[in-house]
């Protein structure tokens, strides 16, 4: 099933990539831009920044109001 939130404005940012809750990727150009600026690059950040990026996001999803 899909969930879709709305969070408060400019809560979220568009150059993070999160999977399982576990891992965190950064993005250094925004999505929207990627392809039409270089360099730019996709980067897993350590288990520990990972940690801290899961457990914020998870606390902005947690208080973002859900869409019916």
């Amino acid at each position: 099933p899909l969930e879709v939130r709305l969070s408060p404005a400019k809560a979220l940012h568009d150059r993070v990539i999160l999977v399982d809750k576990t891992q965190a990727w950064s993005v250094t150009q925004s999505f929207k831009d990627f392809a039409n600026r270089s360099p730019a690059s996709i980067v897993k950040v350590d288990q520990e920044t990972s940690r801290l990026k899961v457990d914020a996001y998870e606390q902005i999803w947690a208080s973002a109001s859900a869409l019916v």
